[in-house]
């Protein structure tokens, strides 16, 4: 972000570098009518609202760019249509993959992940955030050789691994947020996924 902003306040401050029509693609070169960063305002704003072109709200909820509906469809003068026509097919064959690849399994492991700080679900709940019923998804399930229970110890451990490496939570509470109602039956399961205890686990892979 810092790089960013000083990237900015370069822009912002060279006349040539804000007209450069890599930064300015379409037809109007100041599309966006308002834009949003989560972060808090930094010591200057001018050159935020110089690069962008228009009002910028710090500490908002999401980082985002406001356009209007007339700007958005502006022609892009940028634009290639040989270009789009080499990309888009490889484009569209990406997104088929990317379907495909995403199928019941992955629904059913991030379902199980949202709901594991309430306990290890039923399949009956699971059922219902997918929008199915009871049989359908366990008759699913079997139609693709794939246990519920485990799925819902693949997720457990996936979540367990990613909290111990990318946050700061206590083991008592990566315990809580993946199902588990003591630490010390968190511990005993994640000794048979991964042949450590979560601590030791944590100390060696931890970045840094």
């Amino acid at each position: 972000a810092a790089a960013a902003d000083e990237y900015r306040d370069d822009a912002a401050s060279d006349p040539d570098a804000a007209d450069d029509p890599a930064a300015r693609t379409a037809g109007d070169p100041d599309p966006a009518a308002r834009a949003d960063r989560a972060a808090g305002p930094p010591a200057r704003t001018a050159a935020h609202r110089a690069w962008f072109g228009c009002p910028v709200i710090f500490g908002a909820d999401r980082d985002g760019i406001e356009i209007a509906a007339a700007d958005l469809s502006a022609r892009n003068r940028l634009g290639d249509e040989g270009i789009s026509g080499f990309l888009l097919p490889h484009l569209d064959a990406e997104l088929a993959r990317l379907e495909r690849d995403a199928g019941l399994e992955s629904e059913v492991r991030d379902a199980v992940a949202q709901a594991l700080s309430d306990g290890p679900p039923k399949l009956a709940a699971i059922a219902r955030r997918l929008g199915m019923g009871e049989r359908t998804l366990q008759r699913r399930l079997s139609q693709e050789g794939l246990s519920f229970q485990r799925l819902v110890d693949e997720a457990r451990r996936a979540l367990a691994e990613g909290l111990l490496v990318q946050s700061d939570y206590s083991l008592a509470e990566v315990a809580f947020l993946t199902g588990f109602s003591e630490q010390s039956a968190f511990t005993r399961a994640f000794r048979r996924w991964t042949s450590r205890t979560p601590a030791a686990f944590r100390e060696q892979t931890r970045p840094g």
